[in-house]
């Protein structure tokens, strides 16, 4: 991984922490529940839920969480799994049977171990902000030196510092975005406020997007 970005241009002084590869699921509206009965609505939701946790007691899925006003994005599932082996722990959900939800998936990479696995039976519930970037305005710009290491260490700092669980780039083809955040923090001024310390994002190389995200509170690690 290091010789991968020391050839992207960063220096040969900047240290990465060690990371590692997950999948991020993304729920994608399917066709519509029009005409079906509430009660079968209710107990496919109750087998929804019932499989994330399924997922999570077997240390497949650390974190999984419903968007606000996410559009067709309904919602999101952070797996430890290669993107090839997470269709199959979702044949059996009734949303993804029925077509009512769609699976769209992302090879991830984060650094490794800010998953904490909480041993809890009951969370408490909190709002976080997933974000991601596309490519922005002016993705041809010319890149100053140490460009991409400040990008780097903003992120990691965002880290550190606990505003941010989890940031890292996409590894696949991705028509709407080359890397996803999830902060602990839901104030989007806020968030944009931090971001202007991104030189990547200030250019216009990239464009940063959000959207508030229900999880369960203590799913992370700080970033050491």
């Amino acid at each position: 991984m290091l010789s991968a970005v020391l050839a992207l241009g960063l220096r040969r002084d900047f240290k990465l922490p060690p990371m590692e590869q997950v999948t991020l699921l993304i729920f994608m509206r399917g066709k519509s529940s029009k005409g079906m009965p509430a009660e079968q609505l209710e107990t496919m939701q109750k087998g929804h839920i019932a499989n994330l946790e399924r997922l999570g007691k077997a240390h497949k899925a650390p974190c999984a969480g419903p968007f606000e006003n996410g559009g067709d994005r309904r919602g999101l599932v952070v797996l430890t799994l290669p993107k090839d082996k997470v269709p199959q722990e979702f044949e059996n959900d009734p949303f993804v049977k029925e077509g009512l939800l769609k699976l769209e998936l992302h090879t991830w990479m984060v650094p490794k171990g800010l998953f904490a696995w909480p041993t809890l039976t009951k969370f408490e519930m909190g709002m976080f902000t997933f974000a991601w970037v596309s490519k922005g305005k002016n993705p041809k710009l010319p890149e100053p030196k140490d460009e991409l290491a400040k990008h780097v260490e903003h992120n990691l700092g965002l880290m550190r510092d606990g505003r941010a669980a989890l940031i890292g780039p996409f590894l696949d083809e991705n028509p709407w975005a080359l890397g996803g955040y999830i902060f602990n923090e839901t104030d989007e001024a806020k968030i944009n406020e931090w971001q202007k310390a991104d030189p990547r994002i200030q250019s216009g190389r990239l464009e940063f997007h959000t959207l508030k995200l229900y999880m369960a509170k203590g799913l992370f690690k700080r970033l050491p």
